[in-house]
């Protein structure tokens, strides 16, 4: 039992934040420091395999023999108008981990989110809405941090 927990008996009620979107009201469970923080390192972990298989998909269409304006091959990338092929890759994949750690975040009424994955997601939420429970989730766990960037 920590200190505070003794002082003031159970206080994870207090982690536990709401917002409304579409006249849907949403829990969220706000994480720790320590848990922000590991939920930071795997958004920014990207697979090699899934980057690898992207990019082979991205690209197949693409042929080293034609010359059009834009594409520049290089020996391991794809620079399209000057953006990398594979880093654009790597920026979609860590934005679909960050809808999935942040819609962990939710507490759902029925069940458990902890194995839910991207495909999942995006099965029933348009982008749209993933990018708007992304501000939603992201302004409950973190108010003030929108307007702070800002500065």
């Amino acid at each position: 039992m920590t200190k505070l927990s003794s002082a003031f008996g159970d206080t994870t009620n207090i982690r536990t934040k709401t917002f409304d979107l579409a006249g849907h009201k949403f829990k969220v469970r706000v994480p720790l420091t320590k848990e922000l923080e590991d939920l930071n390192k795997r958004i920014q972990e990207v697979p090699e395999d899934a980057l690898k298989e992207r990019y082979e998909k991205a690209i197949s269409g693409l042929s080293k023999d034609t010359t059009t304006e834009g594409i520049e091959f290089k020996e391991d990338d794809v620079v399209i108008d000057g953006r990398s092929t594979k880093e654009l890759i790597r920026t979609a994949i860590q934005i679909e981990n960050r809808v999935v750690e942040f819609i962990r975040l939710l507490i759902p009424v029925d069940g458990d989110l902890s194995q839910i994955t991207y495909a999942e997601i995006d099965e029933e939420w348009p982008f749209a809405i993933q990018v708007e429970m992304l501000e939603k989730i992201g302004e409950a766990i973190q108010p003030g941090y929108k307007d702070s960037r800002k500065n």
